[in-house]
């Protein structure tokens, strides 16, 4: 049933983005990457690129452009910890060029596969401080549930701000194992990341709840 609602969830997200995609004109790119300089207007401007990278037909541009590539790698590499959102949409970005191997070449001259490991290692670190703090904080609960307490509101708030922090953790890590597993098309590659010990980061997402994850997990360690 979960699963089920899950999916009835995403297709009505994807009819979103399909709207979305409506909204945004490649004329009005050097707009967009100028609000990748302004803090308050990062995500916005990467979630408006990321809607114009879903088009096929945009991708060879937009890896073309010097000045994009290079402030979304900067981006990618220095703001990964100050917004979950931002750096989500920068990593499906660089998943739309991964998706073809010919792009591959040029993403990893920006270090997309390092920098995204390197994100894989901080989300790991911080799901083990979430996973603790959300069975505190339903410990906790438990014990006022149902006083209407002032100590209950502020506890169902936490946990909800928690679960939704664990939900985009998990997107991000569902796109950025998706990238990795698409640069590790080739052996090379896919060699210095079982060096980087790629495979126990794998194993752990078997625990998940989110489905996608844990098959995508299984799918890349096969």
């Amino acid at each position: 049933r979960e699963d089920e609602q899950e999916r009835i969830k995403e297709q009505g997200q994807m009819e979103k983005i399909r709207k979305q995609m409506d909204k945004v004109s490649f004329e009005k790119l050097d707009e967009y990457i100028e609000q990748l300089y302004e803090d308050d207007q990062k995500v916005k401007g990467t979630h408006k690129i990321l809607l114009l990278a879903r088009n096929p037909d945009h991708l060879e541009e937009l890896l073309m452009n010097e000045t994009l590539l290079g402030v979304l790698s900067r981006l990618y590499g220095e703001d990964t910890r100050k917004s979950i959102d931002l750096t989500t949409n920068i990593a499906y970005i660089f998943y739309s060029f991964s998706v073809y191997s010919k792009f591959h070449s040029m993403i990893s001259q920006k270090r997309v596969g390092a920098i995204t490991f390197k994100i894989i290692e901080h989300e790991s670190q911080r799901t083990v401080l979430c996973v603790k703090e959300i069975a505190d904080l339903e410990k906790q609960l438990g014990q006022v549930l149902g006083s209407g307490s002032k100590k209950e509101e502020v506890l169902q708030k936490k946990l909800k701000k928690m679960k939704s922090l664990t939900r985009k953790q998990d997107k991000l890590l569902t796109v950025s194992f998706h990238i990795l597993l698409n640069l590790a098309e080739d052996t090379k590659v896919e060699k210095k990341m079982k060096k980087m010990k790629v495979i126990p980061h794998l194993v752990a997402l078997l625990t998940r709840r989110n489905l996608e994850l844990r098959t995508l997990a299984v799918m890349f360690l096969k």
